[in-house]
């Protein structure tokens, strides 16, 4: 099958890119999600992958050169097969927004009607598309006879979320604070009734959700907001605690108009969540707690170390890779993001006092492990069996402790199961959230 590479939109106001440099050489076999090219944005450099197995047959843009957003940059193919480079550059590529490994790729054609005008699509297409409210005449149909099939059907919603996807800014108590959206009405999907807000970690942001928007998008409508002094919120100053974040969370779903969502917190943002669903029960309908601080005193912040020390790329990677069983799940991409979020002017000292103020001398000096029975909310906890930073131990009691609460385990996950483990949790979170 011949199959396009195309340049992927990282960020809502991402134009175009410049090919820092190919990584396989035209005419030598790829397998897909081998990365393929490195490329360099007003923001970051990041990697496209390969979209599909194959022989990289054609390289149409050089190293060094720019392209827009939706650009054919090379063509994946079997050795003999024909190109019609006209065709592919003549389809308006799916525009997939998100981290390394997102690509744009367009090898179907638009879907075939029978005699009644009826869209010709498969069962388990049909279904999936009424189920998410999608238009069966949207998908390229890339069945048999050019029919739809369920792979179509969820590459129109991926792109669909996609394209809903936007930064935005919100003051709240005089504060800035940043997010980043998708789904809902923009994505002309079907959308449960009830939001939901992801709260990231200590030296996080919202771009560590890159692996979970699209999913989360295609149920609900979804905010991934990044607290006081990370990612691109402001930075106050003073005294970085959970008290602040806490009261920042809650100004933010006052600002947005959000009067009860689904709560999904990791590590600190576990914390910063659960504390919240404990002072504010009525603004809750759901908890999910993955790999959550606030639950004891153990904690190991050795990965934190190299960084506290000073922002560098060496640090920024130490850091990430510790928060991974397998440590190779910190890519480039995502270093490179890191990095420049850590960098940002204030930032660095944001962290440093976030460590102090959280888990001064390593140990976490709020533990509402005590309070956990007092929850009046469906809790959903989800852990990495190999999490290096807080054991699973705390995740296990955890669940023991609170009335009719659920535990999902990622065996082979580490500190973030949502993003090593990806497939899996979105499936599981998805269940728990209907």
């Amino acid at each position: 099958m011949v199959t396009g590479v195309y340049v992927p939109r990282w960020g809502v106001t991402m134009e175009n890119a410049t090919i820092v440099g190919w990584l396989v050489e035209e005419g030598m076999p790829v397998v897909q999600g081998q990365d393929l090219v490195e490329m360099e944005t007003e923001k970051i450099v990041n990697i496209v992958q390969a979209p599909a197995s194959g022989v990289l047959r054609r390289i149409l843009v050089p190293k060094g050169e720019t392209a827009t957003v939706g650009s054919l940059l090379g063509v994946i193919a079997e050795e003999g097969e024909g190109i019609d480079l006209e065709a592919l550059r003549g389809a308006e590529a799916e525009v997939h927004a998100g981290g390394a490994g997102e690509r744009l790729t367009r090898t179907g054609r638009p879907a075939e009607k029978n005699q009644r005008g009826r869209v010709r699509a498969s069962p388990p297409a049909r279904r999936l598309a009424e189920d998410h409210g999608l238009d069966l005449a949207v998908p390229e149909g890339t069945g048999p006879e050019g029919s739809v099939s369920r792979d179509d059907v969820e590459r129109a919603i991926a792109a669909a979320v996609a394209r809903s996807l936007k930064e935005n800014d919100t003051t709240a108590g005089g504060l800035l604070l940043h997010c980043v959206s998708a789904g809902g009405e923009e994505s002309g999907l079907k959308a449960s009734p009830v939001p939901v807000v992801l709260v990231h970690g200590i030296a996080g942001s919202s771009l560590l959700w890159q692996a979970n928007l699209s999913a989360i998008g295609s149920r609900h409508k979804v905010f991934a907001v990044d607290l006081p002094g990370h990612g691109r919120s402001g930075r106050p100053g003073g005294r970085y605690d959970i008290d602040l974040f806490t009261r920042s969370l809650l100004g933010f779903l006052d600002a947005c108009g959000l009067e009860r969502v689904a709560l999904i917190g990791h590590s600190l943002g576990g914390h910063v969540c659960l504390k919240l669903a404990l002072e504010r029960p009525g603004r809750i309908a759901k908890l999910v707690l993955i790999d959550s601080g606030g639950l004891g005193p153990e904690i190991d912040v050795g990965f934190l170390k190299p960084l506290l020390a000073g922002v560098t790329r060496e640090a920024t990677e130490t850091m990430l890779r510790g928060l991974f069983a397998n440590p190779a799940v910190a890519n480039r991409s995502m270093v490179e993001a890191t990095f420049e979020a850590l960098s940002r002017p204030g930032a660095w000292e944001a962290v440093r006092s976030a460590v102090e103020s959280a888990v001064p001398r390593g140990i976490q000096i709020e533990s509402l492990a005590e309070r956990l029975q007092e929850l009046q909310v469906p809790v959903l906890i989800a852990w990495g069996a190999r999490d290096a930073v807080i054991p699973l131990a705390r995740g296990k009691e955890a669940h023991a402790s609170i009335p009719g609460a659920e535990l999902w385990v990622a065996e082979n996950a580490g500190h973030c199961p949502q993003i090593e483990a990806a497939p899996e949790f979105n499936e599981r979170l998805l269940t728990f959230l209907k």
